[in-house]
């Protein structure tokens, strides 16, 4: 035992450690998982089109080819997301800071989802918001990350997302909510942890992309936090500090 440090602390120590290894050894399982999936659409498809391509119709072509598109983009979505969680831990994230609109980042991750997705987005920006110093593409990552959850884990729910400044303490905050089943208490932040999976979900993906949101909005002075109750669905809140 280490000189000055209690045995309970050492347990407790040791039991988040291999909670960690165990969280990372399911991830890499889950990743790989997930990487397969969509890799074999696009050899199945690819394949279909090398062999029976005078063979299929211009519509069963054009089939093909969008299901290679959309499992490409899909591969790539899975792989920036390690890679980005990778460069967080080595703290090589690099960012481009500049004044930022957010009302305008909020209208563009709204119709960047909606574009992907047939739901019902409620925006609000309440009054103008003054600028912050931050990177706009990471932000928009962020904010496109939160709508995409949202959908994905309340399917049917409408998602609402609301912007407002808080002048008293200079913040401009942005909440995105859903009308889901919701986070329990003891889930709310493995969410954010890095290989946390909440147990039951059944989604797809690496489960990095809260980690990675909450260290964007960290690295920007704010902070991305959430409140939910099971079946009273989930709010993410974004603050960050105005420029």
């Amino acid at each position: 035992m280490e000189p000055g440090i209690p045995d309970a602390e050492l347990r407790r120590e040791l039991e988040e450690l291999r909670g960690r290894l165990a969280r990372r050894a399911e991830f890499v399982a889950q990743v790989a998982h997930d990487l397969r999936t969509p890799l074999a659409a696009v050899i199945g498809s690819v394949q279909t089109l090398q062999q029976r391509g005078e063979d299929l119709s211009p519509e069963q072509r054009e089939a093909l080819l969008g299901v290679i598109a959309s499992e490409a983009d899909r591969l790539a979505g899975l792989v920036g997301e390690v890679f980005d969680a990778a460069r967080i831990d080595a703290e090589t994230f690099s960012y481009e800071f500049a004044e930022v609109d957010v009302a305008g980042i909020v209208e563009e991750a709204v119709a960047a989802v909606t574009a992907g997705f047939e739901v019902d987005v409620v925006q609000r920006v309440t009054g103008e918001l003054p600028v912050v110093r931050g990177d706009r593409a990471r932000l928009r990552q962020v904010l496109a990350n939160l709508i995409e959850n949202a959908v994905k884990y309340a399917p049917g729910s409408v998602v609402e997302v609301e912007a407002n400044a808080t002048a008293t303490n200079g913040y401009v905050v942005v909440e995105v909510s859903d009308h889901g089943d919701g986070i329990a208490l003891e889930d709310q932040e493995l969410v954010f942890e890095q290989f946390g999976r909440v147990e039951g979900t059944g989604m797809p993906g690496t489960g990095l992309g809260l980690y990675i949101s909450r260290a964007i909005a960290e690295a920007h002075g704010g902070t991305l936090d959430v409140s939910s109750a099971p079946g009273r669905g989930a709010t993410f809140t974004l603050t960050l500090p105005l420029a």
